[in-house]
């Protein structure tokens, strides 16, 4: 599903019970060591490699945005707020391998939470959920 605003995310390429058909890996295995990879051509300041770390990501990051604001507007600003945190941070903040999916989870909820705790700075329906 395409969310207004984002690229549409591609779908993984596994193989049966969920195993990458090349590696023998777990899907999950799999997609961490790709973010693990991404993750270091950030670190490069590689532009092809945000678009792959957001494909991987979104989905998750997108969900955990919707749960907390339900709004669809609100949503996209805080999401688009937090890749270009993890652009901008990626070189002093590098994740250790295997957390890359938290890591950007948790600058989704910094972001919301920096949003609740400055409510002049807050989208109304942030200090609305806060009340």
């Amino acid at each position: 599903m395409a969310h207004r605003g984002f690229p549409e995310k591609r779908p993984a390429r596994t193989g049966a019970a969920g195993r990458h058909a090349a590696s023998g890996l777990t899907a999950e295995g799999f997609e961490e060591d790709i973010l693990t990879t991404l993750s270091w051509r950030l670190a490069r300041g590689e532009f092809k490699a945000m678009d792959e770390f957001y494909d991987l990501t979104c989905d998750r990051s997108y969900g955990l945005a919707r749960t907390l604001l339900g709004r669809s507007k609100e949503t996209e600003t805080l999401l688009c707020g937090a890749y270009l945190d993890a652009w901008r941070t990626i070189c002093a903040t590098r994740p250790s391998p295997g957390t890359e999916m938290r890591w950007i989870l948790s600058l989704v909820l910094s972001r919301y939470r920096q949003g609740r705790t400055a409510p002049d700075r807050a989208s109304p329906a942030i200090r609305r959920s806060g009340d």
